[in-house]
C-alpha cells in the first residue's frame, strides 16, 4: 500500500556520510585470495626468478590454506610479515584475523607483524577478527595489545563492528577494556544504534548493562528506537521501551519512531506503538526523497 516515494525513508545506514558504510559491509569482505602462478609454457622454459609479487602470494596462500607449517617455513626464509598483500593495503595478519586462525596469528605477531596495522580503509586486524565473529582471533589480538579504540575511516571502532555483526562474544571481550561504550562514529551513531538496527537483543542487553545511553542521538537526532522501528524489530522495540526509551521522541525533522515504522510499512511495530498511546501526528514536512 505504500508508494515508492514514501518508502524512501531518511533513516538508512549510508545516508549520513557518502563514505559511511554499514559495519558489515565495510568489514566483512575478506582479503582476496592470491592468484595462482601461471603454468610454464614448456618443459624447457628457463627457471623464473621469484619476484616480490611471488613472495606476497606464497605467504598469503599458506595463510588461506591454514598451513601453519608453511607459514613458519616462509617466515624462517625471511618473508616480510608486514607486506601489503593487495591493493587494499591489507597485511598477512589482516588475512589471518579474518580467518580466525590463532596459531598463524601468533606466528605472525611473534615474528614482528604489526598488531595495529591499518589498511586503506583504516581497518585493523581487530576490526577484521570482530567482523568474522572470531572470539579466538580477538583473544589473540587483545593479548598482544591490539587497540580497542582504533577507528576506521568512518570512525567506527571494533565495538561498532561487533554490534553491527551480532558478534556478542567478541563485544564481551572488548567492553571491559573500554572507558566508554557510547563512542560515536562519523554519523554520530553509537554501538547501540548499530545493534538496534541489526535487531540483536543479546547485544543490546549487553550494551545497556555496560552503560550504553538508550537515548543517545546521532547527527540527525535519531535514537536507537528510530532504527528499531524502521527495521520492524518489534521485540527490540519492546525491550527498548521497557528499558526507558522515549517512544515519541523526534529527530531534527520532527520524525518519531511511529513515522519511521510507517515509512517502511512495519505493521507490527505500528500496532505496538499505537497500543502504547503514541499520538499520530503529521510531521512538519514529508520524508526526504
Amino acid at each position: 500500500m505504500q508508494s515508492a516515494r514514501t518508502s524512501r525513508v531518511c533513516i538508512v545506514v549510508l545516508e549520513e556520510v557518502e563514505e559511511d558504510e554499514s559495519p558489515t559491509a565495510s568489514t566483512t569482505p575478506p582479503p582476496p585470495r592470491p592468484k595462482s602462478s601461471p603454468d610454464r609454457k614448456s618443459h624447457h622454459a628457463p627457471r623464473r626468478v621469484l619476484t616480490h609479487q611471488d613472495h606476497k602470494a606464497s605467504l598469503l596462500k599458506a595463510i588461506f590454506k591454514v598451513d601453519a607449517n608453511e607459514v613458519r617455513s616462509l617466515i624462517f626464509k625471511k618473508e616480510d610479515v608486514n607486506i601489503q598483500v593487495d591493493l587494499e593495503k591489507r597485511t598477512p595478519l589482516h588475512a589471518a584475523a579474518y580467518l580466525g586462525n590463532a596459531e598463524i596469528m601468533e606466528l605472525l605477531i611473534l615474528s614482528g607483524a604489526r598488531v595495529n596495522a591499518k589498511d586503506n580503509k583504516w581497518l585493523t586486524p581487530l576490526h577484521r577478527a570482530v567482523a568474522s565473529c572470531s572470539e579466538e582471533a580477538v583473544s589473540v589480538l587483545l593479548k598482544h595489545s591490539a587497540d580497542v579504540n582504533a577507528r576506521d575511516k568512518n570512525w567506527q571502532t571494533p565495538l561498532h563492528v561487533a554490534a553491527g555483526n551480532k558478534a556478542v562474544r567478541c563485544a564481551e571481550a572488548l567492553v571491559p577494556l573500554l572507558s566508554n561504550v557510547n563512542v560515536a562514529d562519523r554519523a554520530g551513531r553509537t554501538a547501540l544504534h548499530h545493534a538496534a538496527f541489526s535487531g540483536h537483543l543479546e547485544m543490546v542487553k549487553l550494551l545497556l548493562s555496560r552503560g550504553a545511553n538508550i537515548n543517545a542521538l546521532d547527527k540527525k537526532d535519531r535514537r536507537a528506537i528510530h532504527w528499531a522501528a524502521y527495521m520492524g524489530q518489534a521485540d527490540m522495540m519492546r525491550l527498548l521501551v521497557v528499558r526507558g526509551a522515549e517512544v515519541d521522541c523526534k529527530d531534527k525533522q520532527g520524525f518519531t519512531p511511529l513515522h519511521a515504522a510507517a515509512s517502511s510499512g512495519m505493521g507490527a511495530v505500528l500496532h505496538h506503538l499505537l497500543g502504547l498511546g503514541v499520538p499520530v501526528r503529521e510531521p512538519a514536512r514529508t520524508f526526504p526523497q
